[in-house]
């Protein structure tokens, strides 16, 4: 491994959290790392494992103690490094890379939290509530515990036969009881794909509880908006769902899917996005799925106003679906997982990504599915209406939107 000389700041930047200008900070990170970082936001990631081999490998580091300085006392700062310095009896260090099966990324709102830039609060997710990130503190006051929720929710992802998984899924809760949940299917297996899909899908599954699901779906589609210099930045369909006091409302672009349960009969809320569907409604009277199945008229790098659709339900039990389910599950069978499962949403998730199947050719997508059931101030797992009321999307080519 190569060694190179780096400034006590720079290091100290690293194992210390001493501010320094981002020329440096990032110069020792990627010769620790091996990475070329595009930005600050990557080089977060890798902090950790630099830090802990920094402090393994220079263990006189690990007696230095930071006192407090404010971030902009420049002087206090550099007295500080040279009595550090002087302690040492170094004013620089060699460094060697971090080895490449420690040198592993950290999740993004771990890193965030364990910066102190996050707060927390309680959300629903599986298996109850529990701690998870909340918005930046720095942009909200700290935010008292989270009353009862009127939903629980599970979700589970599954990796296909292709590559890494470019699906992801969140749900997210505010204070008031409002949640807000995304599904993001990447569109195929870039090199930012499976990278920048859980990003995605964090955005707008925050985004849609504040907002509503279009902005949701419109906050996650400004994140891949340019296709980079590179022109591989990452691209994807995605569909969000918010359930407030209003009831619940669901966005979508592509052919990710939104379903209905009442009680007795799945209903498919949404309509697909691609040219197939387009072919089906309005071209002429062929067999065009296997042809024009994958052909996606809409993503979130499309994303506009005007092309986001969006419907309001009112079934007590939603599900959201990448097409890694919904096209290797046939509806029946997926209705009977649901019949099975229904009052227990993880439980429901887990069974519909273990169910998809692979193809003829052996290939499985990757499958996604978030489970939404309202259980409390006025929602009920009673059936709103009566058997056979509900259409799916198919039987209704344009669903109820605006």
């Amino acid at each position: 491994m190569t060694t190179r000389t780096f400034d006590l700041a720079a290091v100290l930047s690293i194992t210390h959290s001493l501010p320094i200008e981002a020329g440096p900070h990032i110069a020792i990170l990627q010769h620790l790392t091996g990475i070329e970082f595009d930005g600050p936001m990557g080089a977060l990631l890798y902090r950790r494992p630099c830090r802990d081999w920094l402090l393994e490998t220079h263990p006189g580091l690990r007696s230095v103690v930071r006192p407090d300085m404010a971030e902009e006392d420049y002087a206090a700062q550099d007295r500080w490094v040279k009595e550090v310095a002087a302690t040492l009896g170094t004013s620089t260090l060699d460094v060697t890379p971090v080895p490449a099966d420690r040198c592993q990324p950290d999740d993004l709102l771990d890193v965030l939290q364990d910066a102190g830039a996050l707060e927390k609060t309680h959300t629903v997710n599986p298996g109850g509530p529990v701690e998870v990130p909340a918005p930046l503190a720095a942009a909200l006051a700290p935010l008292p515990a989270a009353p009862p929720s009127r939903v629980t929710t599970g979700y589970a992802t599954r990796e296909g036969t292709a590559q890494d998984n470019a699906d992801a899924a969140r749900v997210y809760q505010l204070t008031d009881g409002t949640v807000g949940a995304a599904v993001i299917d990447g569109i195929g297996h870039g090199p930012h794909t499976s990278r920048t899909a859980p990003l995605l899908a964090e955005v707008a599954a925050r985004c849609t509880a504040h907002r509503g699901a279009l902005p949701g779906i419109l906050s996650a589609a400004l994140l891949v908006a340019d296709r980079g210099p590179d022109g591989d930045e990452a691209d994807a369909v995605a569909v969000a769902a918010i359930v407030d006091t209003a009831g619940v409302r669901i966005a979508w672009v592509g052919d990710c899917r939104a379903y209905g349960w009442d009680g007795r009969s799945l209903t498919l809320r949404t309509s697909d996005q691609t040219m197939a569907r387009w072919v089906e409604q309005y071209g002429p009277p062929v067999d065009v799925t296997e042809t024009y199945g994958d052909w996606v008229r809409v993503s979130l790098h499309s994303a506009t106003v005007a092309t986001v659709r969006e419907v309001d339900v009112d079934d007590p039990l939603i599900i959201l679906t990448s097409d890694g389910v919904h096209d290797q599950i046939p509806h029946d069978a997926m209705a009977a997982l649901v019949r099975e499962h229904a009052a227990d949403p993880q439980a429901l998730a887990d069974a519909l990504v273990a169910a998809a199947q692979a193809n003829e050719t052996g290939y499985r997508d990757d499958a996604t599915a978030v489970v939404l059931r309202m259980v409390e101030d006025g929602y009920s797992q009673e059936p709103p209406f009566p058997p056979g009321h509900g259409q799916t999307a198919d039987d209704d080519p344009e669903p109820s939107t605006w």
